[in-house]
């Protein structure tokens, strides 16, 4: 019996057995002159008093006592299952912490003791897993293997796994290796003796630091039949001084960086000093700032920068030296081309180069040059499409138009803005020769069929009809997608009015089919403003009027420098990895690459230097190399030539090192134990598991009920029966 104390509810049998015994008053009554002056005498229970409906007796009691059996939850199970002996064994999954936070001195060698003692304490018919995790998890001994190892080896397997592991630079994911792992086990459960022993423990042995995530726990349901023991494990010194470094903005100290240092609660020390690391790894001397945070606080400081080459910058004075090295990358400019085509006109107002000089494209450190180009006339690009963007005017040549399309197909990005008012013929030159005020500024105007063919031919699309849009007063955009990329910087109540960007003439553009094209504007009239589309592995984008002030208020707004902005970034966004790298994360790169170590982690900063998962690259579909990468400065090239100097640093979470508290995995639905329980209480714990789990596939109590209903039915139907028969007689 599980429950067995409900066999006491057993007692309440008694009560039938009493009311059996005692005479009731009979119900009906017949007066008797004769008796009329007799004191009344009820019914007493004596000894002569005995039962004379059996079978009725039978039935209640058996009502209650089949009730009160059931809830005791009975099963069948023979002595050899239940004994606890060699042959009980739970699947048990060692999850081991492998994060950055575990190479503090000490912890990884009181880890390993865990383990050990851990084992001595197992039953060995246990089936011992282990497996350890950062941001992903890592089998170290699976469950399918350790099920299939035989019991006299299984304790010697687990202790050759761990001496393999060491541990990495990741950010540790507590929440996410716990929940693979409680997936792992019922899989197990549902594929092994067919789910027979549900029994399954994962064992975390970690340092359980505040910086690990376990917020993926919150998405599922814990299973009953898995419990959870938390086995922390301390270094040799509590408390851990870290720092954050970034260049310092303000303009009036251009040559500092901000630091700020923050001392754990628990540390031991206050004073440190902060060295910048040279490219050998080096301290460069003299620079040296002197820092006092006392423990528990945060103070902020101004380091300035030394007139040689730097790589990082380090803390001394804390004892805790796994994450005393942050690397850094001086920001490299670039050399970027905005390349524009279109023909000479009249004044500088009514050309798109004249206003695209005075957008502020890129940054301080790059270097944009604005070329205009006639149309018609050779131009070419770097080897890298995004050094380059082009924006072209409506009128382009033929030999134009192909090149733009080998300049898109290999990844480049090109704004087509149809600046120029478009009419179904070309005038004559009597017609030419007259001006019209729509058109003052313009030599020409294009003729509808060679903009169509350009446009067909470009884009791969079918025109449905172009034409010039009719206005009367002047044009809105009435529908924007603030969510597209190039309007999103202008999402807030503050930016996004465009009542004030006025358009006095513009292009209708139908298209037969827009699948493939996102349009993120469009006029009031319905008709497209913007038009994306992509085009190999670059991008088009039409722009349905010029931003001239002889077509519009575009370039005159506040808009105009945002938006081009916008299209400008996208054009000329790297492809290639950031310059700061997240340590022990993988990242996908293209098969050509080539990754060299400038700088790498001191060897005092790490348990082994020969991590190999530190290192390591693994090839994917697709030509793309996935590598995992450790602190440090490595230089990334290409078969073409380029180089780019990328900084690795230690994740920010793994540097708060303060106690997570127990009670955060609790109130996510986990059986938790801290501490582990001595060998009686393990096997106890097991015989129960073992009983729920028999007791469950059984479900002997629900036959018990099914017999309780029978057993209630037969006896309303004879009480009925003996009613009748009762009446019948007292009628007679």
């Amino acid at each position: 019996m599980l429950s067995p104390l409900f066999a006491l509810a057993a007692l309440a049998i008694a009560g039938p057995i009493l009311l059996h015994l005692v005479r009731r008053r009979p119900k009906e009554t017949l007066p008797f002159s004769s008796l009329m002056f007799l004191e009344d005498s009820p019914p007493k229970w004596t000894q002569q008093s005995r039962i004379e409906q059996w079978l009725l007796l039978a039935l209640r009691v058996s009502v209650i006592a089949l009730l009160a059996l059931a809830f005791t939850r009975p099963y069948w199970a023979s002595a050899a299952k239940l004994t606890g002996g060699s042959e009980l064994g739970i699947r048990r999954i060692v999850l081991l912490d492998q994060s950055a936070s575990m190479r503090r001195a000490g912890i990884w060698d009181a880890a390993n003791a865990r383990v050990s003692e851990l084992l001595a304490n197992s039953n060995p018919a246990d089936v011992v897993a282990v497996y350890s995790f950062d941001q992903k998890l890592h089998p170290l001994l699976s469950l399918a293997t350790a099920s299939e190892t035989s019991i006299a080896n299984r304790k010697r397997t687990v202790l050759e796994a761990i001496r393999k592991a060491a541990p990495g630079w990741g950010e540790g994911n507590l929440g996410g290796a716990i929940s693979e792992c409680a997936e792992l086990l019922q899989r197990e459960r549902s594929e092994v003796d067919g789910g027979a022993n549900g029994a399954g423990e994962i064992v975390v042995i970690s340092d359980f630091v505040i910086g690990t995530p376990i917020e993926e726990l919150s998405g599922r349901e814990w299973p009953e039949t898995i419990s959870l023991r938390l086995e922390r494990v301390l270094p040799s010194h509590m408390g851990n001084a870290h720092f954050e470094s970034r260049a310092d903005e303000n303009a009036s100290n251009p040559s500092g960086w901000r630091v700020r240092v923050t001392n754990e609660p628990g540390s031991k020390h206050e004073r440190f000093q902060l060295h910048w690391i040279g490219e050998r790894g080096n301290r460069i001397e003299p620079i040296a700032l002197d820092c006092t945070v006392p423990a528990g606080q945060v103070m902020t400081y101004q380091v300035p920068l030394p007139s040689t080459q730097i790589r990082g910058l380090e803390l001394s004075g804390d004892e805790c030296e796994f994450d005393n090295r942050r690397f850094v990358v001086p920001s490299q400019g670039r050399s970027v081309r905005v390349l524009c085509l279109e023909n000479t006109k009249g004044g500088p107002e009514t050309s798109l180069l004249h206003f695209l000089e005075r957008v502020p494209f890129g940054n301080s450190e790059d270097s944009i040059e604005i070329v205009r180009v006639n149309t018609g006339d050779d131009w070419s690009v770097t080897a890298q499409p995004s050094d380059t963007w082009i924006v072209c005017a409506t009128d382009f040549s033929e030999k134009d138009c192909e090149r733009l399309i080998d300049f898109m197909n290999v990844g480049g990005h090109v704004l087509w803005v149809l600046d120029e008012p478009i009419v179904d013929r070309r005038p004559s030159p009597t017609e030419a020769a007259i001006p019209v005020a729509a058109d003052a500024g313009f030599s020409n105007r294009v003729v509808l069929s060679e903009i169509a063919r350009r446009f067909e031919k470009l884009t791969g699309s079918t025109l449905k009809s172009l034409s010039e849009a009719k206005i009367e007063q002047y044009g809105l955009l009435g529908r924007i997608d603030f969510k597209h990329p190039v309007f999103a910087p202008l999402v807030d109540p503050k930016f996004n009015d465009f009542s004030k960007v006025r358009f006095w003439r513009h292009r209708k553009i139908e298209l037969a089919s827009l699948e493939g094209w996102v349009i993120p504007a469009w006029f009031d009239s319905g008709a497209p403003a913007i038009l994306q589309r992509r085009f190999g592995h670059g991008e088009l984008t039409i722009l349905a009027a010029g931003w001239q002030p002889v077509e519009s208020q575009f370039a005159l707004s506040s808009k105009f420098v945002p938006i081009i902005s916008q299209l400008f970034s996208s054009a000329t966004v790297r492809e290639a990895v950031s310059i700061d790298w997240i340590a022990g994360k993988s990242y996908t790169l293209p098969e050509s690459a080539v990754v060299e170590p400038l700088l790498e982690a001191s060897p005092l900063d790490s348990v082994e230097s020969n991590d190999p998962r530190s290192r390591s690259s693994t090839g994917l579909s697709g030509g793309r190399l996935e590598w995992i990468v450790s602190p440090g400065v490595w230089k990334l090239g290409d078969s073409d030539g380029s180089r780019r100097d990328v900084a690795a640093n230690i994740a920010s979470a793994e540097s708060h090192t303060e106690l997570m508290d127990f009670e955060e995995l609790s109130r996510y639905g986990a059986t938790v134990r801290e501490k582990p329980q001595s060998r009686e209480d393990e096997l106890q714990k097991e015989r129960l598991l073992v009983a729920a789990e028999l007791e469950s596939r059984q479900s002997l109590w629900w036959w018990l009920l099914l017999f309780v209903l029978v057993i209630a039915g037969g006896e309303s139907l004879l009480c009925i029966r003996k009613q009748g028969r009762t009446e019948g007689a007292v009628s007679a």
